[in-house]
């Protein structure tokens, strides 16, 4: 099996306490063929520092570092220094099993007919509980069209995060090799608008529930926060990438009314 350089891109924001387990536990793939992209979104704790001795000491490791923007921005920062012919998204609270990307860089040389592969998730308290949400599903294929109407139906977890998949770069990529599809920045529910994209483009993709991605279940995360000014960005994602599939060509109009209805519910 040959390998391909995997781009891990992880946005870092005042996550110090959390930082070095999840760095340790990319760097400890049994997959070398890595390189790590960890962005500095501003933070003012300590974990700017961190990301630059991890890149001082390891030379898969590239520290960026620039004023705060908000998750999107800091993973397009990575998105746009990317060379790898894969992608994956960690967030920088989080941890992966170290079999994670050899497993998932497998996966996609067997499944001939896929561009995006997905492993199980792990949901983990800081008491210590732990809770594979995908167990008990089936491994399978989805077409575009199949995920498309899972993902708007919010089924077989085809509504997920991005972080649980690894991407054929080329997904992101215009005929010349330019990044065009990026995150959108002021945004949350951020990975449902960029998966609505990716879905639309990719050929398939393969879910297997095998719980590779730990899952971190913290006080003060975006997905724990109260109302603020982005109670809202679940609806207004839900009628942005609806949108942009009814204008793509996308025809089942029961699935996109499902889609956007969802959106507002789940706000």
């Amino acid at each position: 099996m040959e390998t391909e350089l995997i781009s891990v891109i992880v946005p870092v924001y005042n996550v110090e306490r959390y930082l070095r387990r999840c760095v340790d536990s990319i760097l400890h793939q049994t997959y070398q063929d890595l390189e790590v992209l960890l962005v500095d979104d501003g933070s003012t704790d300590a974990s700017g520092a961190i990301c630059d001795e991890y890149a001082a000491q390891e030379e898969r490791v590239t520290a960026v570092h620039q004023k705060n923007g908000g998750l999107s921005a800091a993973r397009n920062a990575g998105l746009e220094r990317a060379q790898g012919t894969y992608l994956c998204f960690v967030d920088s609270d989080d941890w992966i099993d170290s079999e994670m990307l050899a497993t998932m860089n497998r996966w996609m040389d067997e499944q001939s007919a896929v561009d995006v592969v997905m492993c199980g998730t792990v949901k983990s308290w800081e008491s210590g509980r732990e809770q594979c949400i995908d167990g008990d599903l089936p491994q399978r294929v989805f077409t575009s069209d199949q995920a498309l109407y899972n993902f708007l139906h919010r089924r077989n977890r085809m509504a997920s995060a991005v972080w649980n998949k690894l991407f054929d770069s080329a997904l992101f990529k215009d005929s010349e090799g330019k990044i065009v599809l990026l995150f959108p920045e002021g945004l949350n529910n951020e990975d449902y608008y960029l998966l609505a994209h990716i879905y639309r483009k990719m050929r398939g993709i393969y879910f297997n529930p095998r719980g590779f991605y730990h899952y971190c279940i913290r006080a003060g995360s975006i997905t724990t926060a109260g109302m603020n000014a982005h109670s809202l960005d679940k609806g207004i994602s839900a009628e942005r990438y609806c949108d942009y599939l009814e204008k793509s060509g996308y025809t089942d109009k029961s699935a996109l009314a499902y889609g956007r209805m969802q959106g507002w519910y789940d706000t």
